[in-house]
């Protein structure tokens, strides 16, 4: 793998084809060269690298920035204390752990980020990266209608039905009901289909 080369070639891309690329995203590939050169700085060290190459591929020619506007919603315009993270850069490193196939856990991908310098790179991030914290919160934005997946146990045991119970006629109907006086309000956003929508602008 030749790095300054697939950098060459994400940008002929863009060009031969026509295809805006923006600023942002040119700082993006120009920082990620620079660092993944400092790292492999060898045609050998570099070698090491081509188990990485769709992902680095993927990520090089994948430019975010029409996404900004959405991801910028979803904090307050004037926020207290230290400024956000990039959510540009956030996502992507979202998208750098899922494509890597390294873990799909939040925790374990703040250890990979600061042990292997190679995904921070590809994240785009400077100098230290999120903490565990930073991730969950941009996730909880992300998906706010997501529930917590924690199944909590119960304390106390459950109790044998009570035969002599009598039985409470008309709570199906009355469930139907509901369901029916609801039907033209939209069911919450699922995860997968927030995504199809916020990258729809990019593909």
């Amino acid at each position: 793998m030749d790095i300054v080369q697939i950098y060459r070639d994400v940008i002929k891309f863009f060009e031969r084809h026509k295809l805006s690329i923006s600023p942002q995203h040119k700082r993006y590939l120009k920082h990620a060269r620079r660092e993944l050169v400092r790292l492999y700085p060898t045609k050998q060290e570099q070698e090491m690298l081509d188990p990485y190459s769709d992902l680095i591929l993927a990520l090089f020619l994948l430019d975010l920035e029409a996404l900004r506007p959405q991801f910028q919603a979803f904090y307050h315009p004037k926020p207290r204390g230290a400024l956000p993270r990039d959510p540009v850069r956030m996502f992507r490193s979202l998208l750098c752990m899922i494509l890597s196939g390294q873990t799909l856990s939040f925790t374990e991908w703040v250890k990979i980020l600061r042990s292997q310098p190679l995904f921070a790179a590809l994240s785009g991030f400077e100098g230290r990266t999120p903490g565990i914290g930073t991730f969950y919160d941009f996730s909880q934005r992300l998906f706010p209608e997501t529930t917590d997946s924690i199944i909590r146990q119960a304390i106390f045991k459950p109790k044998a039905p009570d035969k002599d119970r009598r039985p409470r006629p008309g709570i199906v109907q009355r469930l139907v009901t509901k369901a029916l006086e609801n039907l033209d309000k939209p069911l919450p956003a699922f995860p997968a289909l927030r995504l199809n929508l916020m990258l729809k602008p990019i593909l």
